[in-house]
């Protein structure tokens, strides 16, 4: 992620536009991706790419997009609202992650991995994304941001293969 994106998505959270508002403005741009193109491209004009901002959005983030159109912005808009995401969900005391497994997780379980998380990040909510991994023979494997924590069969294989081939 560029530190451009992480700008533009920290002026994003800071105007304070409501979650739904912006929520339904992002999908209509990520739903046309010929419209977040035509914003992007170098070929169409500034006025024109206003004109159509003036028309489909409203409120801030219409000005946020031509501000966007203006600087040549418009092509890191994906990783802007990855920067915003990180930053709100920062900003919130919440910690997303992805949870693969190959069973599901019994709620003490779960309840028990999100203690974990809670405790060691220090925040108050935790969003697992959960997601069916087959491969893993047994256990779970946690990611969030850069850490990944494999407590999977596969994993302490892999982790046993690599001791024995140094020895």
């Amino acid at each position: 992620m560029t530190q451009l994106a992480i700008n533009y998505g920290t002026v994003l959270y800071e105007l304070n536009i409501p979650k739904e508002e912006l929520a339904a403005q992002r999908s209509l741009l990520q739903e046309t991706k010929e419209l977040a193109e035509s914003l992007a491209s170098p070929v169409v004009s500034l006025k024109a790419k206003h004109a159509v901002i003036d028309k489909i959005f409203t409120g801030m983030f219409k000005n946020f997009l031509k501000k966007l159109c203006d600087y040549n912005s418009m092509g890191y808009l994906e990783e802007i609202f990855q920067a915003y995401d990180l930053y709100r969900n920062q900003a919130e005391g919440k910690l997303e992650g992805e949870l693969f497994f190959v069973t599901p997780p019994t709620d003490i379980q779960l309840e028990k991995i999100k203690g974990f998380l809670c405790k060691k990040y220090n925040k108050k909510q935790i969003e697992l994304k959960m997601q069916q991994a087959p491969e893993l023979i047994g256990g779970f494997i946690i990611r969030t941001g850069n850490y990944e924590y494999d407590w999977s069969y596969a994993g302490r294989l892999k982790a046993l293969q690599q001791k024995l081939v140094k020895k």
